[in-house]
């Protein structure tokens, strides 16, 4: 909680482009993707068309995770990425 609130602090001091250098580097999970939601409307697709997604172990965030790559145009990443948990996620 305490990395967190630095971490906020840091990026009140950051512009939108730097923070999408920051969230390039972050852990791929829903603490990233409210921050990327949170900035100008052209960025969140292009830090979701760079980020390198990894492994959920929350059946929820996966299904969200999907739906974020989806919507960043990467369907085939996507796929994979439920290949990787086809026995976590739902057929929603």
């Amino acid at each position: 909680m305490i990395i967190s609130l630095y971490l906020n602090l840091f990026l009140c001091v950051l512009d939108d482009s730097d923070k999408v250098q920051v969230y390039l580097q972050s852990p791929f999970g829903s603490q990233v993707w409210r921050l990327v939601d949170s900035l100008d409307e052209k960025l969140p697709t292009s830090v979701l068309g760079e980020i390198v997604p990894s492994y959920c172990q929350n059946e929820d965030e996966a299904e969200e995770a999907v739906k974020y790559l989806l919507l960043a145009d990467r369907p085939q990443t996507a796929f994979l990425y439920i290949d990787l948990i086809l026995k976590k996620i739902s057929p929603k």
